[in-house]
C-alpha cells in the first residue's frame, strides 16, 4: 500500500492485495530462486499473468533483495524499473513482461517446454486472475499443457470473484 500511495502514478491496489498471499507463499516457501543471481538458468520462473497486480510482485521481489527498497517509491515513474505492468527488461526477478490478460499461461507452456528440453528441474508458476480465464487462449494453453504433460508448469488461480467490469459470474 505504501508503494501504491507514494508511487509516481496510479496503480491497482485491489488485484495486488488479492494475490499478495499467493506470491508470498511461492517466493518464501516453494520457489527455488536466487535474488543475487536473478538470471540463474535453473531458477523457478513466475509469470504474473494478471500483470496489473504487479505492486504485490514488486513488494515481494524488493523484500527478497532483488532491488533496493528506495525503488518502490518510483512505481510507474517515467524511468523507473517498476512500471505499471511487469517488465522483464527493466525489473530484476521478472521472468515475463505481462499486461495483456490471458497470455501468461501460453507463455508458461513455452517456458516449461524449454526447461524440459534443457533437462532443467525448474518449475514455471503462472498466477492467473479469475476474470482472465474467460479468454480462449488460456484454455488453448491449458489443453497444450495437458497434451505435453507439463508437470513443471503450475497454474495458480487468484479466485477473488472480481474483474474490472464487475463480478466474474456476471460477465462473459
Amino acid at each position: 500500500m505504501e508503494m501504491v500511495s507514494k508511487g509516481k502514478g496510479s496503480a491497482h491496489p485491489a488485484p495486488s492485495l488479492s494475490c499478495a498471499d499467493i506470491l508470498t507463499v511461492l517466493y518464501y516457501n516453494i520457489m527455488n530462486v536466487r535474488p543475487d543471481e536473478p538470471d540463474w538458468p535453473d531458477r523457478d520462473r513466475l509469470i504474473l499473468s494478471k500483470g496489473h497486480a504487479c505492486p504485490a510482485l514488486y513488494s515481494v521481489l524488493e523484500n527478497k533483495g532483488y532491488f533496493p527498497r528506495e525503488e518502490i517509491y518510483s512505481l510507474r515513474g517515467c524511468r523507473s524499473i517498476l512500471q505499471g505492468h511487469p517488465d522483464m527488461k527493466k525489473t530484476p526477478g521478472v521472468d515475463m513482461t505481462s499486461g495483456s490478460l490471458g497470455h501468461g499461461l501460453a507463455a508458461g507452456v513455452g517456458m516449461a517446454i524449454g526447461l524440459r528440453l534443457r533437462k532443467s528441474l525448474a518449475n514455471v508458476y503462472v498466477i492467473l486472475g479469475d476474470g482472465e480465464i474467460q479468454e480462449g487462449v488460456v484454455w488453448e494453453a491449458a489443453m497444450s499443457a495437458s497434451k505435453y504433460r507439463l508437470s513443471n508448469l503450475i497454474a495458480v488461480l487468484d479466485y477473488n470473484h472480481l474483474q474490472s467490469s464487475g463480478f466474474v459470474e456476471d460477465n462473459m
